[in-house]
């Protein structure tokens, strides 16, 4: 039977991350080495198991929206004197929508995962990125650039 955890347990796996917390109840021996292992497995293997069977799903989505979108841009950019009426425009503007929902969806999930290593980090990364963008938004408004890239801004994030 597993080792039952305190409030306080949990409070320090939910705060340091799954990993780091585990290491701190051991160190502290709030929890023993047989203990940590049968939680390393159970959780890492199943909870984790289905996060990643969780990204793959929307990764699938996200190719499948790629897809849609490859096909509508060909076909705008050989067309002339597209309308806004033009029914292309309602399927690129819904495709586009759905590759962020299903972006920010990866991210979330990316985050998640993340954070069973390290909370800390996760929650970092998400201010570096939220930085990083408003960055990059404002370069491009002072460019008037709406396709303005600067990888540069990004590094921090990646690290």
């Amino acid at each position: 039977m597993a080792h039952v955890l305190s409030q306080s347990d949990k409070q320090i796996l939910i705060t340091e991350g799954f990993l780091a917390g585990m290491k701190t109840l051991l160190n502290q021996n709030r929890i023993s080495p047989d203990a940590a292992g049968e939680w390393l497995s159970g959780f890492l293997g199943s909870w984790l198991g289905k996060q990643v069977e969780e990204a793959d799903k929307e990764i699938q989505r996200l190719q499948a929206v790629i897809s849609r979108l490859k096909q509508t841009t060909r076909s705008l950019d050989t067309s002339r004197n597209v309308k806004l009426s033009d029914p292309r425009i309602v399927q690129l503007t819904n495709d586009l929508n759905a590759l962020d929902g299903w972006t920010v969806s990866l991210l979330e999930t990316d985050f998640t995962m993340l954070g069973l290593i390290d909370a800390k980090r996760a929650k970092m990364k998400i201010g570096e990125l939220q930085s990083a963008m408003t960055a990059l938004m404002n370069q491009r408004t002072t460019e008037m650039n709406p396709f303005f890239k600067d990888p540069s801004l990004f590094e921090a994030y990646v690290k």
